[in-house]
């Protein structure tokens, strides 16, 4: 991702509205004539290298929308400008540029025509096209008559389809059904494997989490910040009052969300982090395996079958005679980042600086998927405060039948009991 595919240089669009009147009533016309500047971008500048992807948050209003618009040219810029390298598509309002009286076959056509792409090159995507929208039995028909969903499922296989070189999306991306809405986030995960640059936007954080490389937020019209994805998703969340997955009560009450906080200068350091079967000698780390000064780490990862149990062997140095710590541990679906449990553990460490420790969890009860542990270290005197993390430190893989082919989290062991 060396490569720069787009470029935007302090860009700035504002909006003439009516002066508002302080106690007027809204029903009566008014009398003023005065207009207000609104800014809905304001010096805004950011890069997104070639095969990246770069979410964009904020409040409605905060200028997302209008940041799409001007990118695609539906919009021109008020001040600044941008630069991309590449062809733009977009995916604002699904099927928007789509001629009602036209069939779907007919707007795929005119859609790939207004991208500059040849009829040949059009007959080769189409097959796909209309296989990916699942619209086989009405690709005839005029898309008046087509229902919403229809028209949104045509317009995301269109757009992403085509493929240009940088692809623009707001939330309307996973449009449909559920299943439906799984397909298109595949696809678009896809596209981002395949090398394309995205642009997205949406208030799906979970999303967020899963696709994007860096989060960029937008508050006011102005840059807030922009950086790895779990740290402003974190940032936001407490300055807007939201949860990253929908769990506040649990996340706040916790204390999960501060797994992302900086870290503070400390000379405590994480050699290693290891998941491994109870009963199993765990290999001697060599070397800060964890990396724990950046934001994610990688570890080992650990296949298992259901109900085998499971521990957590950490390793780390510091200063002979180090005042006694938390460690904190937090579990992640792996495939969408969601946080679902978290322990905090005080610890005495050892005098000689380094400390090596087995957390035991036990019968594993969750189901197949894979399941990401990250690990914090705080002084017991600043417990906000952390001196070292290691996030996504180890991954924990299952291997449990799964007869009804359900998507349950955990299978509950019982033993039934019966008279005759």
């Amino acid at each position: 991702m060396d490569e720069l595919a787009l470029t935007v240089d302090r860009l700035g669009k504002a909006y003439r509205v009516p002066h508002a009147e302080d106690g007027l009533d809204p029903r009566r016309e008014r009398i003023s004539r005065g207009r207000d500047l609104f800014h809905a971008l304001r010096d805004v500048s950011f890069e997104v290298h070639r095969g990246e992807t770069l979410g964009v948050i904020g409040a409605n209003g905060s200028g997302k929308s209008t940041l799409l618009k001007i990118l695609s040219g539906v919009v021109q810029a008020g001040s600044g400008g941008f630069n991309a390298r590449g062809r733009i598509g977009a995916l604002l309002e699904l099927g928007a540029g789509f001629h009602t009286d036209l069939t779907g076959i007919e707007n795929v056509y005119l859609s790939g025509a207004l991208l500059g792409m040849d009829t040949q090159q059009i007959d080769a995507l189409l097959p796909e096209i209309i296989g990916f929208a699942e619209l086989e039995r009405f690709m005839d028909m005029p898309v008046k008559h087509y229902s919403s969903g229809m028209v949104g499922r045509l317009g995301f296989a269109v757009a992403t389809q085509l493929a240009p070189d940088i692809l623009l999306m707001d939330e309307t991306f996973a449009t449909g059904d559920l299943r439906f809405q799984a397909k298109a986030i595949e696809h678009v995960a896809g596209m981002k494997g395949r090398g394309h640059t995205l642009l997205l936007v949406s208030h799906n954080l979970e999303i967020m989490i899963q696709l994007a490389d860096r989060v960029l937020w937008l508050d006011r019209g102005q840059v807030r910040l922009l950086g790895e994805p779990r740290q402003v998703l974190a940032q936001y969340r407490r300055a807007r009052g939201q949860a990253i997955d929908h769990v506040d009560l649990q996340r706040s009450a916790l204390g999960a969300e501060s797994l992302f906080e900086p870290l503070v200068e400390s000379e405590l350091k994480i050699e290693s982090v290891i998941l491994k079967k109870s009963g199993v000698q765990a290999p001697e780390s060599s070397g800060n395996q964890s990396g724990v000064q950046t934001s994610v780490c990688s570890g080992n990862v650990l296949t298992i079958a259901q109900y085998d149990p499971i521990q957590l062997e950490l390793v780390f140095t510091h200063p002979a005679g180090f005042g006694p710590v938390f460690i904190e541990t937090a579990w992640a679906r792996g495939e969408v980042g969601r946080l679902f449990a978290q322990s905090r553990t005080p610890v005495e460490l050892d005098p000689a600086g380094r400390t090596k420790i087995t957390l035991d969890f036990g019968k594993w009860p969750l189901t197949e998927t894979p399941w990401k542990v990250s690990v914090g270290i705080c002084a017991q005197q600043n417990p906000r405060a952390w001196l070292a993390r290691a996030i996504d430190a180890a991954t924990l893989e299952v291997t449990t039948p799964n007869p009804f082919e359900l998507p349950v989290l955990l299978n509950i062991p019982t033993r039934w009991s019966f008279r005759q």
